[in-house]
């Protein structure tokens, strides 16, 4: 079971600072322990996540008959732990929530969904007879097809080539709030500017193996591997020290806090209630703003 699967099945709670002399149930994280909280049981194969913060619900794929590779799209809601399978989608590989609307689309074996929160089912929206691979939402829905692996975008119902990447092949890719496009292949994993084709490589990440990229509700880019959880961000651009302080209730993969907070570093700019304050997208990159000027951070 890779990364992305094995955390859908636990939510990661910080208790402990773990002693490697001593063995230490759950995941240890930056030498501090967290425990864990089964969501589901008797599903086989939990993928592709995407949280809606909207409606406090995980989406995302698995398989019900472990014999019979066949593949749903399913809801979990974090409050009331409510599951849910996700119907008039066949096939459904793959899910994301547009980082803006929070508007929640599915990816099936024959075109992209889109689904609806008050009915409960999704609709077919767009790239009809198109197997996809991937996808992204923010205010355009971004797809990748399978086999070819190529880069699209619907917009107004047509699909167009995305020609930042023309013939290069992406296996994940998200785009930050900085319209960063953020995307592996078999050479690795690239960060390139939206509307240009300069691309620049994350050196040492040819072999190693990158199961999913995305974007928090803070804007930050996460990367499952098989070395860990990653974190990209250009230092240049914003504080390190101040991104590395994610909500306990932000979810990659439903990833928790590694253990560092934002308490006192917000505390110098005299920010009051700063977890509320993460909720809102504008209202952290303007937090962020006023640390790139703070001497203390």
């Amino acid at each position: 079971m890779n990364l992305l699967q094995a955390l859908f099945c636990i939510i990661a709670i910080q208790t402990t600072t773990c002693d490697f002399r001593k063995h230490c149930e759950g995941p240890i994280i930056n030498n501090i322990h967290y425990s864990k909280i089964v969501l589901k049981n008797g599903i086989y194969y939990p993928r592709s996540l995407a949280y809606d913060h909207s409606t406090t619900s995980l989406f995302f794929s698995y398989c019900p008959d472990i014999e019979n590779y066949t593949v749903r799209s399913a809801k979990i809601n974090l409050n009331t732990n409510v599951f849910e399978d996700i119907e008039g989608v066949r096939n459904g590989f793959v899910q994301t929530v547009d980082v803006n609307s929070n508007d929640v689309f599915i990816g099936g074996s024959d075109g992209v969904y889109k689904y609806d929160k008050l009915t409960k089912i999704a609709e077919l929206y767009g790239a009809n007879g198109t197997v996809i691979w991937k996808l992204f939402s923010k205010d355009v829905v971004y797809f990748s097809e399978y086999p070819s692996q190529f880069l699209y975008k619907i917009v107004d119902g047509v699909v167009y080539r995305l020609r930042d990447l023309e013939e290069t092949k992406a296996k994940n890719f998200v785009i930050d709030d900085y319209d960063y496009l953020y995307f592996t292949n078999n050479s690795g994993l690239f960060r390139q500017k939206k509307d240009t084709k300069d691309a620049v490589y994350y050196e040492g990440t040819k072999d190693m193996y990158i199961s999913g990229l995305s974007i928090s509700n803070l804007g930050d880019v996460h990367a499952s591997t098989d070395n860990g959880h990653v974190v990209g961000m250009d230092e240049a651009r914003v504080p390190k020290r101040l991104l590395e302080g994610r909500r306990a209730a932000e979810v990659e993969a439903g990833l928790s806090s590694d253990g560092w907070t934002a308490e006192q570093d917000t505390k110098n700019l005299g920010v009051i209630s700063w977890r509320r304050k993460t909720m809102n997208r504008s209202h952290w990159r303007d937090l962020q703003d006023q640390a790139k000027a703070h001497p203390q951070l």
